[in-house]
Formats: structure tokens, C-alpha cells, sequence
């Protein structure tokens, strides 16, 4: 059987007509908007349940934050009798692309690299040289996917064009010789 969520999991429902994106968020959540569409639509838990052909005890253990998991074919089964429907929304928020990359970048390192100042280097295409070992592991290391997330993550933090950013990144790399082919081109 497959699970959709237990308690660490997050989804996160948001409605769009009858369309629900999920997000990441918990089962609290996921009871609580299931709770207010059944509402919306006038529906006791029994009628939902019969409709859904899940019991009432499920519905009422969703609704009150009581159930750690649900198994998909339950799930989906509550979405289709509250007329709703799944579209799975890719989430790479642009801070949490950051977050991910400097972590990475500070194995081994006494002085932590922060988001912030890893973002203002790439803005102002100038590395403090107290991180310059932490920040090799982006110019050098690094999967050139990621390193493409991190300059798009940046570009949009700092609403501003991704070109300049890579361009940015390019000049620090080539500043500091780094052996990565990526940095030479002329994309």
C-alpha cells in the first residue's frame, strides 16, 4: 500500500476552482482542508464517507488531526467525492535552494557560509575571501543542476536576470582559476 503523508510529511493543498496543488505541509493540514470543503459543500462526515467509501471514523480522524497516515487510494478517493483533483506542484523555493547549497558547501569548514552572504557575492561578483574554501565547492564540486538551481534561486531572491548572475558566477570562477569547464563557455 502506498502512503501519501505521515506525520513528517508535508502537503500542502491550495484551492484553484476545483484543482488542489499539493505543496509540502502535514496531516493537520491536509484534515483541516478536506474539513473545509466538506463544509463548502454541505456534506456530513457520514455522507462523505459513503460517497468516498472510507469510514467515518477515517474522515473524523482526518479532520481532527488524529490519523499519522492515509494511503493514496483512500485519499484520492475523498478528494474525487469532494470534486476535487491532485496537481503536483514541484517545489524549489529559491531559499531553500540556497540553504541546501551553502550546507554543502560548509562540510569541513569552521566558518559557515550563510545564505546571505553566499547570495551578495554572487550579486556583486566578489567573494569574501574568509568563505573562498567553502565557496569552491559551488565554482568546483558542485552538480552543474544544482549550480544552475542556486543561480535561478538567486536571480529571482534578488529579481534579477539569471544571465547576470551566471555572468557574475563566471567571473569569480575564472578570478579564482577554477579547473570547471562550465565557467569558460560562452553559453
Amino acid at each position: 500500500m502506498y502512503v501519501i503523508c505521515n506525520i513528517l510529511c508535508k502537503v500542502y493543498f491550495t484551492f484553484i476552482n476545483r484543482i488542489v496543488i499539493l505543496h509540502f505541509m502535514n496531516m493537520v493540514d491536509i484534515g483541516r482542508t478536506v474539513k473545509e470543503k466538506r463544509g463548502l459543500l454541505n456534506l456530513s462526515q457520514a455522507k462523505l464517507a459513503s460517497l468516498s467509501q472510507v469510514s467515518r471514523i477515517t474522515i473524523n480522524a482526518l479532520e481532527n488531526a488524529q490519523l499519522k497516515e492515509i494511503g493514496v487510494t483512500k485519499l484520492l478517493s475523498i478528494m474525487k467525492s469532494l470534486d476535487m483533483t491532485f496537481d503536483f506542484k514541484h517545489n524549489s523555493e529559491p531559499h531553500k535552494v540556497l540553504i541546501q547549497m551553502t550546507n554543502s558547501a560548509n562540510v569541513s569548514y569552521k566558518d559557515l557560509l550563510t545564505p546571505t552572504v553566499f547570495k551578495n557575492a554572487l550579486v556583486k561578483a566578489a567573494m569574501p575571501k574568509k568563505y573562498i574554501g567553502n565557496m569552491m565547492y559551488f565554482f568546483d564540486e558542485a552538480p552543474e543542476s544544482m549550480v544552475n538551481k542556486t543561480i535561478q534561486a538567486v536571480a529571482t531572491l534578488k529579481k534579477m536576470e539569471p544571465l547576470t548572475i551566471k555572468n557574475n558566477a563566471k567571473k569569480i570562477a575564472q578570478e579564482i582559476k577554477s579547473p570547471r569547464s562550465m565557467w569558460y563557455d560562452n553559453k
